[in-house]
Protein backbone atom coordinates (compact mmCIF):
# COMPACT_ATOMS: atom_id res chain seq x y z
CA UNK A 1 0.00 0.00 0.00
CA UNK A 2 2.71 2.60 0.83
CA UNK A 3 4.46 1.82 -2.47
CA UNK A 4 1.28 2.50 -4.40
CA UNK A 5 0.79 5.80 -2.57
CA UNK A 6 4.39 6.82 -3.14
CA UNK A 7 4.22 6.02 -6.86
CA UNK A 8 1.03 8.06 -7.16
CA UNK A 9 2.64 10.97 -5.34
CA UNK A 10 5.66 10.71 -7.63
CA UNK A 11 3.37 10.96 -10.68
CA UNK A 12 1.72 14.06 -9.20
CA UNK A 13 5.12 15.53 -8.42
CA UNK A 14 6.28 14.97 -12.00
CA UNK A 15 3.01 16.34 -13.35
CA UNK A 16 3.42 19.63 -11.47
CA UNK A 17 6.89 20.26 -12.75
CA UNK A 18 8.83 18.25 -10.22
CA UNK A 19 10.38 21.27 -8.56
CA UNK A 20 8.12 22.01 -5.64
CA UNK A 21 8.14 19.76 -2.58
CA UNK A 22 5.65 22.12 -0.97
CA UNK A 23 2.93 20.82 -3.30
CA UNK A 24 3.69 17.23 -2.31
CA UNK A 25 3.48 18.10 1.36
CA UNK A 26 0.08 19.72 0.77
CA UNK A 27 -1.19 16.64 -1.07
CA UNK A 28 0.16 14.27 1.58
CA UNK A 29 -1.42 16.42 4.29
CA UNK A 30 -4.82 16.46 2.53
CA UNK A 31 -4.78 12.69 1.98
CA UNK A 32 -3.76 12.15 5.60
CA UNK A 33 -6.60 14.39 6.83
CA UNK A 34 -9.14 12.54 4.66
CA UNK A 35 -8.00 9.19 6.02
CA UNK A 36 -7.94 10.49 9.59
CA UNK A 37 -11.43 12.00 9.33
CA UNK A 38 -12.97 8.81 7.96
CA UNK A 39 -11.42 6.43 10.51
CA UNK A 40 -13.95 6.91 13.32
CA UNK A 41 -17.11 6.95 11.26
CA UNK A 42 -19.54 4.06 11.14
CA UNK A 43 -21.83 4.22 8.10
CA UNK A 44 -24.56 2.33 9.97
CA UNK A 45 -24.70 4.74 12.90
CA UNK A 46 -27.24 7.51 12.94
CA UNK A 47 -27.41 10.70 14.93
CA UNK A 48 -31.13 11.09 14.34
CA UNK A 49 -32.88 11.95 17.60
CA UNK A 50 -35.79 9.65 16.70
CA UNK A 51 -33.42 6.69 16.49
CA UNK A 52 -32.29 6.76 20.11
CA UNK A 53 -33.98 4.96 22.94
CA UNK A 54 -34.35 6.43 26.36
CA UNK A 55 -34.33 4.20 29.40
CA UNK A 56 -36.70 5.53 32.01
CA UNK A 57 -36.17 5.11 35.71
CA UNK A 58 -37.13 1.82 37.30
CA UNK A 59 -40.31 2.01 39.39
CA UNK A 60 -38.67 4.43 41.83
CA UNK A 61 -41.81 6.17 42.99
CA UNK A 62 -45.14 5.05 44.34
CA UNK A 63 -47.43 6.54 41.68
CA UNK A 64 -49.78 4.27 39.80
CA UNK A 65 -48.55 3.19 36.39
CA UNK A 66 -50.93 3.24 33.43
CA UNK A 67 -50.41 -0.50 32.94
CA UNK A 68 -51.44 -1.45 36.49
CA UNK A 69 -54.73 -3.34 36.43
CA UNK A 70 -56.38 -6.51 35.24
CA UNK A 71 -55.94 -7.45 31.57
CA UNK A 72 -57.52 -10.15 29.41
CA UNK A 73 -55.84 -11.57 26.29
CA UNK A 74 -58.43 -11.15 23.54
CA UNK A 75 -56.62 -11.95 20.30
CA UNK A 76 -53.39 -12.48 18.44
CA UNK A 77 -52.30 -9.19 16.94
CA UNK A 78 -49.16 -10.29 15.13
CA UNK A 79 -46.25 -12.67 15.02
CA UNK A 80 -42.55 -12.04 14.90
CA UNK A 81 -39.65 -14.36 14.27
CA UNK A 82 -41.11 -17.27 16.28
CA UNK A 83 -43.26 -19.51 14.16
CA UNK A 84 -46.84 -19.46 15.35
CA UNK A 85 -47.41 -22.97 13.98
CA UNK A 86 -45.74 -24.61 17.00
CA UNK A 87 -48.04 -22.81 19.48
CA UNK A 88 -51.78 -23.00 19.90
CA UNK A 89 -53.16 -19.51 20.37
CA UNK A 90 -56.17 -21.01 22.21
CA UNK A 91 -53.81 -21.73 25.12
CA UNK A 92 -53.30 -17.97 25.53
CA UNK A 93 -56.61 -16.36 24.53
CA UNK A 94 -58.77 -15.47 27.57
CA UNK A 95 -55.76 -15.57 29.91
CA UNK A 96 -55.98 -12.96 32.67
CA UNK A 97 -52.92 -10.93 33.66
CA UNK A 98 -53.01 -8.78 36.78
CA UNK A 99 -50.29 -6.15 37.07
CA UNK A 100 -49.76 -4.14 40.22
CA UNK A 101 -47.12 -2.49 42.34
CA UNK A 102 -46.84 -5.49 44.70
CA UNK A 103 -47.47 -8.45 42.38
CA UNK A 104 -47.94 -9.75 38.84
CA UNK A 105 -50.04 -12.81 38.14
CA UNK A 106 -51.14 -14.80 35.12
CA UNK A 107 -54.20 -17.05 35.05
CA UNK A 108 -53.81 -19.36 32.06
CA UNK A 109 -55.58 -22.68 31.43
CA UNK A 110 -56.83 -22.87 35.01
CA UNK A 111 -53.37 -22.30 36.54
CA UNK A 112 -52.13 -19.17 38.24
CA UNK A 113 -48.51 -18.05 38.32
CA UNK A 114 -47.67 -15.09 40.55
CA UNK A 115 -44.58 -13.16 41.50
CA UNK A 116 -44.35 -10.83 44.48
CA UNK A 117 -42.52 -7.50 44.57
CA UNK A 118 -41.90 -7.23 40.81
CA UNK A 119 -39.61 -4.57 39.40
CA UNK A 120 -40.63 -2.71 36.23
CA UNK A 121 -38.19 -1.23 33.77
CA UNK A 122 -39.73 1.12 31.23
CA UNK A 123 -38.09 2.18 27.99
CA UNK A 124 -39.01 3.76 24.72
CA UNK A 125 -38.62 1.18 21.98
CA UNK A 126 -37.64 2.37 18.51
CA UNK A 127 -38.86 0.66 15.37
CA UNK A 128 -35.32 -0.61 14.70
CA UNK A 129 -35.03 -2.10 18.20
CA UNK A 130 -38.44 -3.73 17.90
CA UNK A 131 -37.43 -5.29 14.60
CA UNK A 132 -34.02 -6.39 15.94
CA UNK A 133 -35.56 -8.03 19.01
CA UNK A 134 -38.73 -9.50 17.52
CA UNK A 135 -38.67 -9.18 13.72
CA UNK A 136 -41.80 -7.03 13.64
CA UNK A 137 -42.41 -3.35 12.92
CA UNK A 138 -44.53 -1.14 15.14
CA UNK A 139 -46.94 -0.43 12.27
CA UNK A 140 -47.71 -4.18 12.26
CA UNK A 141 -48.84 -3.80 15.87
CA UNK A 142 -51.13 -0.86 15.08
CA UNK A 143 -48.80 2.03 15.92
CA UNK A 144 -48.36 5.04 13.65
CA UNK A 145 -44.83 5.90 12.46
CA UNK A 146 -44.48 8.92 14.76
CA UNK A 147 -46.08 7.20 17.77
CA UNK A 148 -43.81 6.39 20.70
CA UNK A 149 -43.76 2.80 21.90
CA UNK A 150 -43.35 2.21 25.64
CA UNK A 151 -41.92 -1.21 26.46
CA UNK A 152 -41.98 -2.59 30.00
CA UNK A 153 -39.79 -5.43 31.23
CA UNK A 154 -40.93 -7.15 34.42
CA UNK A 155 -38.30 -8.56 36.78
CA UNK A 156 -38.69 -11.16 39.51
CA UNK A 157 -35.61 -10.28 41.54
CA UNK A 158 -32.83 -10.16 38.98
CA UNK A 159 -34.57 -12.51 36.51
CA UNK A 160 -36.83 -11.35 33.70
CA UNK A 161 -40.43 -12.52 34.04
CA UNK A 162 -41.03 -15.04 31.29
CA UNK A 163 -44.69 -16.03 31.55
CA UNK A 164 -45.61 -13.96 28.47
CA UNK A 165 -42.28 -13.26 26.83
CA UNK A 166 -39.97 -11.03 28.82
CA UNK A 167 -41.72 -7.72 28.26
CA UNK A 168 -44.93 -6.05 27.11
CA UNK A 169 -45.87 -2.94 25.18
CA UNK A 170 -48.26 -0.25 26.38
CA UNK A 171 -50.56 0.44 23.39
CA UNK A 172 -52.82 2.90 25.23
CA UNK A 173 -54.74 3.13 28.52
CA UNK A 174 -57.04 0.28 27.49
CA UNK A 175 -54.66 -2.06 25.65
CA UNK A 176 -51.37 -3.84 26.23
CA UNK A 177 -49.49 -6.05 23.79
CA UNK A 178 -47.73 -9.07 25.25
CA UNK A 179 -44.76 -10.62 23.50
CA UNK A 180 -44.97 -14.37 23.76
CA UNK A 181 -44.79 -16.92 20.99
CA UNK A 182 -47.01 -14.43 19.17
CA UNK A 183 -48.10 -10.88 19.95
CA UNK A 184 -51.25 -10.86 22.04
CA UNK A 185 -53.58 -7.90 22.48
CA UNK A 186 -54.91 -7.54 26.01
CA UNK A 187 -57.84 -5.34 27.04
CA UNK A 188 -58.27 -3.70 30.43
CA UNK A 189 -60.87 -5.54 32.53
CA UNK A 190 -61.32 -3.14 35.39
CA UNK A 191 -60.36 0.32 36.57
CA UNK A 192 -56.57 0.78 36.72
CA UNK A 193 -56.73 1.57 40.46
CA UNK A 194 -57.12 -1.88 41.98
Amino acid sequence: MPLILMSNFRKLYDCWGGKSTKKIYIIVFLVFMCVLCSCGQNPDSSTDANNTSEVKSEDSNNKEKQYYGKWKIVKVTGSGYISSTSYDEKDYIDSIISIGKDSVSVEKNGKTVEIKQPRYKEREVTDDELFDESRIFKKNLGFKNNEKVLGVTVYNGSEEWGEFGTWFIVKDDKHLIFDGPMYFLAERQQDQNK
